[in-house]
């Protein structure tokens, strides 16, 4: 009886289309409408949960596609609580005229809804506004609806493909040929031309190639409609990204602590609360890392996994979480959080574990200042140094953005150059891209305390060096005989005050003055005040002093064990004892300021003089044994040379002694460690003689003799294995001889003065 009802109403609806049909077709306006025709619409949409509302509902003929168009206005939709969930301008719906004639069906294969909104909280956190909804395909079925092609322009997006609806289990699937989603995620949008979907009451479910802004991905999404409390929604990405695309996608910055093509694989998760969260896979095999600041440096062609969590709310970036990073044995952890306030980021919290050594990298910004917390096992701060806490104020740094910012670190060991530190306590200030303020207290590898303070000033810089001991050998050696390098610590932070106090100091190798006390003043590259002593053992001291003049600078150095002194600074290895004067004046008004200096030392010894043993043995001089036992003693030493560039020139030197004197010039080429001297030697033996007899003296002086034998040689080659040559053919000259009795006469004067 049931069935029988049902097609005696298809029957009743039939003719009743076909009627309405008809009259429309003969009618001259083309179209007929009723209120029944109202009613007739609602009710066919009517169904358990939903009911409908049509506004002048009109029935109309197409003569050539041969089928007839319902269309009304100001379409709705509402629940049985009649709450409404859509509203449309026009709806158009398309019924073939054949079957409803021949077969008595009523196929819809068209349906247009143009002008509207949906409405559905549970589905949608926004009301979605609607251009155009277009349906083709057979519409109307118990079963199952197939939709051949669709098309939808929702809000600024565009849909079209096909689907197929299953009415008894409320779902449907289907492909979208083409999808354009504007804006769908951090401002990019998606795009799509092979994209099936899925949706039942319960999800939505989509997969498919894509492009999010100008990165290809493979997309594999899910919605849920009931259980949101795991997430609202959740999407699976792969594919490939680099630094332009993280700085597009995420308005983030890595270039230059990141360059290179990650590959990821991402989930996206939207919560209830607003809030998203992307879970990311990374391989970075073709990425370069350089996060100096953490000692973490990563080459192309390198295995390297990272697993990294993005998290957002109202859409914006607000923590990044870095929960894995492997290469070799680097490990890395830690979060940097974002907020609207802050410039960059808020707070940044990174752990490394390298080779087994911990380091902690905590950033706290302020409003008014930021806190760098640097804790470590070991710290390579060279590279710190020279590229963020560089002097050059044109110069953009890590720190730069985080300006004014104090540096707390505390480290087991700190790299420096090429050598470490121990035991570190540090606050620094940086502001204006350069540094303010230093206090360091650490230990060396000797376990030897030193405290380091440094305050930068309008006028002159001041640095505070106080310690069991320091390490100035390639100081010097940078100061005294090298050029100075871009990088040097004294040409950064010049003009520079040193006030410097020191138990102990290294100045060469295996080479230590002590109790050191001093004042420097460093300025245009160049030390323009020196006031400094110290000692050379318990007993015998130096001190060196630099006083400025115009366009030069004068050196005075005093010692009263210059044989000490001269061992100390590597000048000679073979000096004991006696007294050293040296008056120098720098000549500023050259570009490489030479020093034109003189240098006397009285009653030193010499003492296993190699290469004067050599002289000594081809003269065959008897005295060679000497230089092994108490020494040769040299009464007075004359020198007066010129440092310039590298280069010392030795214009004059003389000395004599009771056994043996000797003059010679030439160049020292200390860079190159090379030396090219020329000089005499005669025993004064022979010279007793000469001063025995005036009336042979004379004959010297005046040339009547041919004169006496003597030893001309030359030291030539490697600084500390020169070759030696002596001629013994040559004689002594008057003249060489009056440059000897001059010495000694100069010195019977000094002698006799002091007596008197």
């Amino acid at each position: 009886m049931k069935e029988v009802f049902k097609t005696f109403l298809s029957l009743i609806i039939l003719i009743i289309i076909s009627a309405l049909g008809y009259s429309a077709w003969i009618i001259n306006k083309g179209e007929f409408s009723s209120q029944y025709l109202e009613k007739f619409i609602n009710d066919r949409f009517k169904s358990d949960n939903f009911y409908t509302s049509i506004s002048d509902p009109s029935i109309k003929f197409d003569k050539e596609e041969k089928r007839i168009v319902v269309k009304g206005s100001k379409f709705e939709i509402y629940t049985v609580k009649d709450e409404k969930v859509s509203e449309f301008d026009s709806l158009k719906i398309h019924i073939k005229i054949i079957p409803l004639i021949t077969k008595r069906k009523l196929i819809t294969n068209k349906l247009e809804l143009d002008n509207g909104e949906i409405n559905l909280p549970e589905v949608f956190s926004k009301k979605l506004l609607v251009n155009s909804i277009q349906l083709k395909g057979n519409l109307i079925d118990d079963k199952k609806i197939n939709i051949n092609s669709l098309s939808a322009s929702i809000n600024k997006d565009f849909y079209k493909g096909s689907a197929e609806i299953d009415l008894i289990n409320l779902s449907a699937q289907g492909k979208l040929t083409k999808l354009e989603r504007k804006k769908i995620f951090q401002g990019f949008d998606l795009k799509s031309e092979d994209m099936k979907f899925f949706v039942n009451k319960e999800e939505f479910n989509i997969e498919g190639n894509a492009i999010l802004g100008n990165i290809n991905i493979f997309l594999k999404g899910k919605k849920n409609f009931v259980n949101k409390k795991e997430f609202v929604s959740k999407y699976n990405l792969s594919g490939e990204i680099d630094e332009k695309g993280i700085e597009e996608s995420f308005n983030l910055k890595v270039d230059p602590y990141l360059k290179g093509k990650i590959k990821f694989e991402a989930d996206y998760f939207i919560q209830e609360d607003n809030k998203q969260k992307i879970v990311t896979k990374n391989d970075l095999k073709n990425t370069e890392l350089d996060f100096q600041i953490i000692d973490l440096t990563k080459d192309k062609d390198i295995d390297a996994k990272a697993n990294i969590s993005y998290l957002f709310f109202d859409n914006k970036l607000s923590e990044i979480r870095v929960d894995e990073y492997k290469e070799g044995n680097n490990e890395l952890n830690g979060a940097i959080v974002f907020s609207k306030e802050f410039k960059f980021f808020k707070n940044l919290d990174l752990n490394l574990l390298k080779d087994d050594k911990k380091l902690s990298v905590k950033i706290i910004k302020g409003k008014k200042d930021s806190k760098l917390i640097l804790n470590a096992d070991s710290f390579d701060f060279s590279k710190v140094s020279n590229n963020y806490l560089s002097n050059d104020n044109n110069k953009k740094s890590f720190f730069t953005d985080l300006q004014p910012l104090t540096i707390d670190l505390k480290a087991k060991e700190v790299l420096l150059s090429e050598k470490s530190i121990f035991d570190v306590e540090a606050l620094i200030n940086y502001n204006n891209k350069s540094l303010n303020k230093v206090d360091l207290k650490a230990k060396f590898d000797n376990n030897k305390i030193f405290n380091v303070g440094f305050v930068r000033k309008n006028n002159v810089n001041q640095l505070n060096l106080d310690g069991d001991y320091f390490d100035f050998s390639e100081t010097l050696k940078e100061t005294f005989l090298e050029k100075n390098k871009e990088d040097s610590f004294l040409k950064k932070f010049q003009p520079l005050k040193i006030n410097l106090k020191a138990k102990e100091i290294l100045v060469g190798e295996e080479k230590y003055i002590y109790d050191v006390n001093g004042e420097l003043k460093y300025e245009k590259e160049l030390f323009k005040e020196v006031s400094l002593n110290a000692k050379l053992n318990d007993q015998k001291n130096f001190d060196l002093n630099i006083k400025p003049k115009k366009d030069s600078r004068e050196l005075v150095i005093n010692s009263n064990d210059a044989g000490l002194f001269l061992k100390t600074f590597d000048i000679n290895k073979s000096g004991n004892e006696g007294e050293l004067v040296l008056h120098g004046n720098y000549d500023d008004s050259k570009e490489t300021h030479p020093l034109n200096a003189s240098v006397t030392i009285r009653d030193m010894r010499l003492v296993k003089a190699p290469t004067l043993a050599k002289i000594l043995n081809l003269a065959s001089i008897g005295i060679v044994s000497t230089l092994s036992g108490e020494g040769i003693l040299i009464n007075k030493l004359k020198s007066e040379f010129i440092l310039d560039d590298g280069i010392l020139n030795l214009k004059k030197y003389e000395a004599y002694g009771p056994d043996v004197g000797f003059s010679n010039q030439g160049f020292i080429y200390l860079r190159k460690d090379e030396i090219d001297l020329e000089g005499a030697i005669i025993p004064m033996l022979t010279l007793n003689k000469i001063f025995g007899s005036i009336p042979v003296l004379g004959k010297i002086l005046t040339n009547e003799r041919k004169g006496i034998w003597s030893f001309i040689y030359t030291i030539k080659g490697n600084l500390e294995e020169p070759d030696v040559k002596v001629d013994p053919i040559k004689t002594i000259t008057p003249g060489f001889i009056q440059k000897f009795f001059s010495v000694f006469k100069k010195d019977e004067e000094d002698k006799e003065n002091k007596e008197n």
